[in-house]
């Protein structure tokens, strides 16, 4: 219940006030508790990956994530899969209990400010990927670094390894 108090303070500020880029019908919609809202949150986002914490962003993100959460479901299922009361619920969850803004992480200096990010591609394209999980893993004695991905798209988990600075996947079931 401790994450849940913020989130009845947040909540009922955020259904006062209306979150950024959402629309106000207060007298017009449903009021539900904050239980019956961590429940859709839980239904309707938990149905596809694991639930973000609120903290996860600050309050200006979530509208636009949450409608770009709503618009990928929609597309994959060819219907409507949240309505817009769910959405503006959940929306409100979200906005009413993150922060305004997240902490500036520290400049990093010493050896590892000099390390680049250099992208690779793994795996074959994709129209609309889907990764709902990936976990690092130990299964092989290979030594090098391995991570167990489950792939939405095309109903696969896969394991992935790196050995001697290259990748390679392997598909381990069909699901």
């Amino acid at each position: 219940m401790s994450r849940r108090l913020p989130a009845v303070v947040g909540l009922l500020l955020a259904v006062a006030a209306g979150p950024a880029g959402a629309a106000s019908n207060a007298g017009a919609e449903e009021q539900l508790t904050v239980e019956q809202v961590v429940g859709l949150v839980d239904t309707h986002c938990g149905g596809c990956h694991g639930v973000p914490s609120p903290g996860l962003m600050p309050k200006k993100s979530w509208p636009g994530v949450i409608r770009a959460m709503a618009a990928l479901a929609a597309k994959r299922t060819g219907q409507e899969f949240v309505s817009a009361e769910v959405i503006r619920h959940i929306t409100a969850y979200y906005y009413g209990s993150s922060p305004e803004s997240l902490p500036v992480l520290p400049y990093a200096d010493g050896p590892s400010a000099s390390r680049t990010f250099a992208p690779s591609e793994l795996g074959g394209k994709s129209i609309m990927p889907l990764v709902i999980n990936v976990r690092p893993v130990v299964l092989t004695d290979e030594g090098g670094s391995e991570f167990l991905i489950c792939d939405g798209e095309s109903n696969t988990v896969r394991l992935l390894t790196r050995s001697d600075g290259t990748w390679q996947e392997t598909v381990l079931a069909e699901v």
